[in-house]
């Protein structure tokens, strides 16, 4: 029987079916079942022209689910999901800042900014991405990388309008970390946010024009009388030009004109120094409402911890409520306390018998709690542990700068220089640049009489017109010292610091002389 055209067609056409049906249905079951699609269609695989939709689909699919391990403290799951669902779905932003979440919460902060930075492409005006993202490196005083993904941001119009004051301010403040100081006044010199004038307040004070900064400050303080941020930062600036009962002065009307204002009462406390515990006393008397306000109750504890009045916080963390007790956070802010208070004993015994609530594999935890050991173990002269606890602090991943300075300048009072000054080169390798850390090397460098390196030093901060007035008198007091008159390189580096300055600016560096 002879086999027509119409049959040869039809029988290829019949194979034809049933090799796409074969096909469609074996990429369909892989990837609902092996691939973990379960939300797949048989159609999206089945038909050419829905192929460019299905990975977008499939990768938002495995983001949602992903995001849903993550509300459930699934945190393996959830960035697997995730990291997968964005390789697949790149423009899905709610994945890029669920992704960019979990990598900060497991301290690579290198990886969330490029999680972050990869989606600018996608972010066009939208607000919850950029206000969320400008949240994450702020508070990880990422200054380089603001600088990189805001300045673009802005240039290329993406920051939606809502969010363009805060992107300004923040890169602003990362050009006034890294001393940009011109950068970062042409930014906010139309600003009259209350945030934006006291950063200009600070890069006055930093230029030397200490005048123009308080007088700046007290009529801020006219207009927005006993606001929490103006007092503090005028106070300081009192303080720092002589002025210390100026400054005591001020704390203390704006501590009885606002008796429940904890952020007063801290500042008040902070310029009594030694004689702040009877006062203390006083306010938890007058206001006991503070136990139940954990956020004002902490940042109490910070205070205390910080001043290194151990006694006085352990009654405080003894009256307040158990879930204040218990935190992990309280625990540390005890050892902390001990260590400033110099109980360094006390701060030993409590390190070496941690609460099970103490957590290491928890980057913040491991921080702190090597942050303490090394600190405690080297005033107490075990320099051996001292050095073990800094290898582990520095293989955490990545520290705060504030915390990375607190820890260098404890080092610096328990008379250790040379740790100080690893610490302080940890954070420069971190974040490049940072000028509190530059002007605490170079105070490290003199301390230790490494003139050559502090003049190297301060040479590059003068040329680049980063150096801080205050700086610039420490060094000109070093400098100008009998011992130092005849070094060509301290005299030549006198002479560049001065050549830079006003007649006024000039005449005030001379008057430490």
């Amino acid at each position: 029987m002879q086999v027509t055209k119409q049959q040869i067609a039809g029988i290829l056409a019949g194979s034809l079916l049933i090799l796409w049906l074969l096909g469609s249905s074996a990429l369909f079951l892989f990837v609902k079942h092996r691939k973990g699609y379960e939300a797949i269609q048989f159609t999206d695989v089945a038909f050419p022209w829905n192929w460019d939709d299905v990975r977008p689909k499939w990768g938002d699919y495995f983001i949602e689910k992903g995001i849903g391990h993550q509300e459930a403290g699934e945190w393996d799951k959830a960035f697997y999901f995730i990291r997968v669902g964005i390789s697949k779905s790149p423009s899905n932003l709610e994945g890029r800042l669920a992704l960019a979440d979990l990598l900060f919460q497991a301290n690579d902060v290198t990886q969330a900014v490029k999680v972050l930075e990869a989606g600018l492409k996608f972010a066009s005006q939208q607000e919850e991405f950029w206000e969320k993202m400008i949240n994450f490196l702020q508070y990880y005083q990422a200054d380089q990388e603001i600088i990189r993904i805001l300045k673009r941001g802005l240039v290329e119009d993406l920051v939606p309008e809502a969010q363009n004051e805060g992107a300004e301010a923040a890169l602003a403040k990362a050009y006034f970390h890294q001393a940009q100081f011109e950068a970062a006044l042409e930014i906010i010199k139309g600003s009259s946010t209350i945030s934006n004038q006291l950063l200009r307040n600070q890069i006055h004070w930093d230029q030397g024009l200490e005048s123009l900064a308080i007088q700046s400050l007290e009529t801020l303080n006219s207009m927005f009388p006993n606001q929490r941020e103006i007092v503090p930062q005028l106070t300081r600036y009192y303080q720092k030009s002589g002025d210390t009962e100026k400054a005591k002065q001020l704390a203390r009307f704006t501590y009885l004109n606002n008796p429940y204002s904890i952020g007063a009462s801290v500042n008040y406390f902070r310029m009594l120094e030694k004689d702040a515990p009877e006062e203390i006393e006083r306010f938890l008397t007058r206001v006991p409402e503070i136990y139940e306000n954990q956020d004002a109750l902490f940042l109490l504890a910070n205070y205390l911890a910080e001043a290194g009045f151990h006694q006085k916080l352990k009654v405080v963390v003894d009256q307040s409520s158990p879930s204040f007790a218990e935190s992990p956070m309280v625990w540390f802010l005890q050892v902390e306390s001990k260590v400033n208070g110099r109980d360094f004993k006390s701060a030993e015994e409590m390190l070496n018998n941690p609460p099970e609530s103490i957590n290491k594999l928890i980057p913040l935890h491991r921080i702190l709690f090597h942050s303490l050991s090394l600190a405690t173990y080297y005033a107490l002269g075990a320099d051996d542990q001292g050095k073990i606890s800094m290898q582990q602090l520095f293989v955490s991943g990545h520290i705060r700068p504030a915390t990375l300075l607190r820890l260098s300048r404890k080092l610096i009072e328990i008379n250790q220089p040379v740790e100080a000054g690893k610490v302080l080169q940890f954070l420069l390798k971190q974040n490049p640049g940072n000028h509190a850390a530059l002007l605490e090397k170079i105070r490290i460098e003199l301390m230790s009489g490494r003139i050559e390196l502090a003049i190297a030093q301060g040479k590059t901060m003068v040329e680049n017109k980063t150096m801080s007035f205050e700086l610039m008198k420490e060094l000109l007091a070093t400098l100008t010292a009998d011992q130092q008159l005849h070094h060509l390189k301290a005299a030549e580096l006198v002479e560049e610091m001065l050549a830079g300055l006003t007649p006024s600016k000039k005449q005030q560096l001379l008057e430490v002389l």
